[in-house]
Formats: structure tokens, sequence, C-alpha cells
């Protein structure tokens, strides 16, 4: 009787994991053609910013969307002030998208972590002053834009560059230690912290390595919502795949792009944009495994008659079997974290490649010798014969 009993818990906690913990799992997730929280990025100079929320229409269709704006700060201008002040008054939320000149970076990276201090102390002493509300902090997480120019117009002299930094450990942890500064002091007045990145800092995090931010400058740092970058437009014939792949299990994703963005000296060829038709497949994709997307960018997606459109999308409706696609960057990714563990030991990787290349050579001497033994001993035998 005794054993029966165990034997009937036995199969009952079976029968729980069968039935019980895929329906947690699947009401744990975003619910299949449920709309998601949409919000659009606007990284526009005050004089076109204005205008474009002059368009009474735009913050109709936001309003519709119960969407929000990720605002990029290249300025603290009048201009910016009023239209801060006008979506605070509408109600929408906005979050402040820190970001530098350009001549100190543009971008965060571990090169420019006291400027990025002083960019925020300015940031703050502005909202006080202007009575702004925000909804959050935002850092936008890539490679200094002097890299970028350098790798447009000089790729050569790109990739020294990055190959010595290989070796320098150095500047990451300088980097970290100020950007704990920046953190700790966005943290410390209050603001929700969300940080903007590229998606292979999640394969250097499951190789456990720190190549990738070292040859690129970027920090891994932590923020209270990671929202990291799937610009399908961006990925070549398998970007689609990086939606579901990389966003799995995450709150949150940014995709696009429908165009803007900042200028880069030296870039003649024109970024991808996403098609109508492209970047509501993506929308859904998105929408299908995470709860916030985000959406590159709103000026863009105004001036193409988008924001229409996606505020009418029907999430019922299927998406496009993408499983090869993302077996296929899957195994790509495992490549590539297979690459950042061997990276990551580079002085380790330079002592086998000089034993490699002093073995060559040591078997070229070796051969050359014995070819000119064999060529003394040929030549004495023929010496012989005649």
């Amino acid at each position: 009787m005794k054993n029966h009993t165990q034997i009937s818990f036995t199969q009952q906690l079976r029968n729980f994991k069968k039935i019980i913990l895929p329906i947690l799992l699947i009401m744990s997730l975003p619910a299949l053609g449920q709309k998601p929280k949409l919000s659009f990025f606007t990284e526009l100079p005050s004089v076109e910013l204005e205008a474009l929320f002059a368009d009474s229409t735009v913050i109709s269709d936001l309003h519709a969307m119960e969407a929000e704006i990720r605002m990029g700060i290249l300025d603290f201008s009048p201009e910016r002030v009023r239209v801060v002040q006008q979506l605070n008054r509408e109600g929408i939320p906005v979050v402040g998208w820190l970001l530098l000149p350009k001549e100190e970076g543009y971008w965060f990276n571990m090169e420019n972590g006291a400027d990025a201090l002083q960019r925020y102390e300015d940031f703050q002493e502005w909202t006080l002053a202007n009575n702004l509300q925000w909804a959050g902090v935002g850092i936008d997480l890539e490679p200094s834009m002097e890299d970028i120019v350098l790798m447009t117009n000089n790729p050569r002299a790109a990739m020294k560059k990055a190959f010595g930094r290989l070796f320098d450990s150095s500047r990451i942890e300088k980097g970290t230690a100020d950007y704990q500064k920046v953190i700790s002091r966005i943290k410390s007045d209050g603001y929700a912290l969300e940080s903007y990145i590229l998606p292979f800092l999640f394969d250097e995090r499951e190789a456990n390595s720190r190549v990738f931010q070292r040859v690129t400058g970027i920090l891994d740092i932590p923020s209270d919502l990671e929202i990291p970058m799937l610009y399908s437009s961006f990925y070549g014939p398998n970007g689609a795949a990086f939606i579901p792949l990389y966003g799995k299990g995450l709150k949150a994703v940014a995709i696009g792009s429908t165009g803007g963005g900042v200028e880069i000296e030296g870039m003649t060829q024109i970024p991808p944009t996403l098609s109508w038709e492209d970047l509501e497949r993506d929308i859904i994709l998105a929408g299908n495994v995470v709860e916030q997307v985000h959406i590159f960018c709103l000026e863009s997606s105004v001036e193409r008659g988008y924001l229409p459109k996606i505020k009418d999308i029907d999430y019922s409706q299927p998406t496009p079997d993408l499983s090869a696609n993302i077996t296929q960057l899957d195994q790509t990714r495992s490549k590539i974290q297979w690459v950042l563990t061997l990276l990551n030991y580079p002085i380790l990787l330079s002592i086998i490649a000089l034993l490699i290349l002093a073995l060559i050579l040591g078997f070229l001497v070796w051969l050359t010798k014995k070819a000119i033994q064999l060529f003394k001993t040929n030549q004495h035998l023929d010496d012989l014969v005649n």
C-alpha cells in the first residue's frame, strides 16, 4: 500500500510538470497577438524637434498608441525645453537619452566617463531649472565616434588600433570605475536607468570574455533595463532572426531602422532602412517575445507615414517562419563565443603563435639542410662516376 502511494505521488508530480509548468511558462511570457508597449527614439536637433511636435497628428497618434519617447539630449536649448514641457503636459512619458558632443565621443564608452558624468550633471541642472519631468535616463553604450570615423575612412588603421587594445585591460578597469560614478549619481537622483546596447555583449557574457569590450571600447555596465539594438536592417539577410533569438527572455528590445540618426563623417553610403512590411514584421516578432518594443526612430517614421499604420497593426496576424534563420544565426553565435573565449587570452595566444612559428621555421631550416646535404651527396656521386 505504501509502495502504491509513493508511485501515485510520483505519477502526480510528473503530471504536474507536464501540465502545470508549461502553463506557468506561457503565462510568464507576453501573449501571442498581444500589443506590446511602444516607444520611439528621436535624435533631432532642437529646431527640427520642435517642428516635429508642432504637428498635432503626431501627438494624437502617440496618445492613441499610449507610446513613450526616448529623446536624444543633443543640447539644452529653449526649443528642447518647450518640447519636453509640451510632452509633460500631454502626459506622454519621456526618457532622457544622454548623448555627448561628437568631439567627446557622442556615445558612452570607456574613454569618456568623466565627460559623461559632467554631461549628466549639466542635464540635471537644466532639468531642475526648467521643472522637466523624465520617466528615466538612458545611456547609449557604443564605440567612440572617433573610432567609427576611423573605421569608415581608414579600416587598416582601425584594425591596428583594435589589435593593440587586445592586450590592454587597464582601460576597462578605469572606464568601469568612471561609469560607476555616473550610475551612482543618476540613481541617487531617483531616476530609473536604462542602457541601449549592442547584442554582442550577450555573447561576450556567455563566453565569459571581455574581448569585445577591449576592442570596441564599449563597457558592460549594469542598468535597470537593458534594451539591445536589434536593427534587422543592419544585420543582413538573417537580420529579422536577431529579434526572437536575442530578445528571448528579455523585457525590451529596440528595432529599426526606419531612417534618421547621427551623421558620421566620411560615411557616403546611407544605412539601410526598413520598408513598412519589414517594420510591421519586426514589431510583431518583437511583441511576441518582449513587453516593450522601442522603434528607431520617430522622425523618419512620421516622414514615411508609418505612424498611423503602426497604430493600426493587427498583432494576431502570423509572422514568417524564421526557424532555419534562427538555427543558422545560433550556430554563428556559438562560433563567435568560441572566438571570444579564445581571444580573451591574447598573451597566451601570442606565445603559442610564436612557438608554432618557431617550429615551422625550425622545420624549414632542417628541410633546407637536408636538401643541401642531398645535393652535395649527389654531386659527389656524379664526380666519382665521371
